[in-house]
């Protein structure tokens, strides 16, 4: 499988059922695209201490993938991560 094939998007995968069909997948949700920023992270971790940010990001990525882009993704992150800790809070 060559570059200029996967570029065209005529890349085909075998199916071992004997047809050939087009190699697809899904496409990724919206929030899935949206960079964060480095200082978003640092500030999640003043704000929820003992989580891990990166698994609050993936939480995060999940549950926004069927809901409308936020205007400005580090500003929704945060608020998610408050109410992920409220509704989710750390055992002693």
């Amino acid at each position: 499988m060559g570059r200029k094939a996967r570029l065209a998007g005529t890349v085909e995968t075998m199916n071992f059922g004997g047809a050939l069909a087009p190699a697809t997948s899904p496409p990724l949700p919206v929030a899935a695209h949206l960079p964060l920023k480095p200082d978003t992270f640092a500030k999640v971790r003043r704000l929820c201490p003992g989580y891990d940010p990166y698994y609050m990001e993936y939480e995060w990525r999940m549950w926004a993938a069927g809901k409308p882009t936020p205007t400005i993704a580090d500003a929704a992150f945060i608020a998610f991560c408050k109410t992920y800790v409220k509704n989710h809070p750390m055992n002693s």
